[in-house]
């Protein structure tokens, strides 16, 4: 009986591991980027091209989102996902795909992919940010907002 226990503790483990894989064009410096541009993938509702932006921003990056044909001019790559959902007792996101490209022309430089069957592994926003961190070192980090002391009246 003690056997059986066992087994099924190591299956429950085994079936619960994460895959990260992660690939960069040779001779490509991913820091050199500083305004990512992150693709609205039209079957995304769940605002998952906001989280990269607002994670990228935390990195110290001047990210934007949105359709490709808004590109903005000051554009220098191009980050588009792919998420994959699924329900087991509730909806959580078990796989993110990322591939970044130079913005004009558009050239692919790198991929990541994130894989995670548990529903243990925790929200979207920590797969995004694992896949970011793999990808792109910070940049400048962003200025943590604190409220300005009040200044005396002359």
């Amino acid at each position: 009986m003690n056997k059986l226990i066992l087994l099924v503790v190591i299956l429950i483990c085994a079936s619960s591991c994460s895959h990260v894989d992660s690939r960069t064009a040779k001779n490509v410096n991913l820091s050199q980027f500083k305004h990512p541009y992150i693709v609205h993938t039209l079957t995304d509702g769940r605002g998952i091209d906001t989280i990269i932006t607002r994670e990228l921003i935390k990195l110290g990056y001047d990210a934007s989102h949105g359709p490709i044909t808004m590109l903005p001019k000051n554009a220098d790559c191009i980050i588009r996902y792919h998420d994959r959902w699924t329900f087991d007792f509730t909806t959580y996101m078990i796989q993110l795909d990322l591939q970044v490209s130079t913005a004009r022309p558009e050239k692919l430089v790198a991929e990541d992919s994130y894989f995670r069957p548990s529903v243990t592994g925790g929200s979207e926003v920590d797969m995004v940010d694992v896949v970011l961190k793999r990808i792109f070192a910070p940049h400048n980090p962003a200025i943590p907002l604190t409220p300005q002391a009040e200044e005396p009246a002359l």
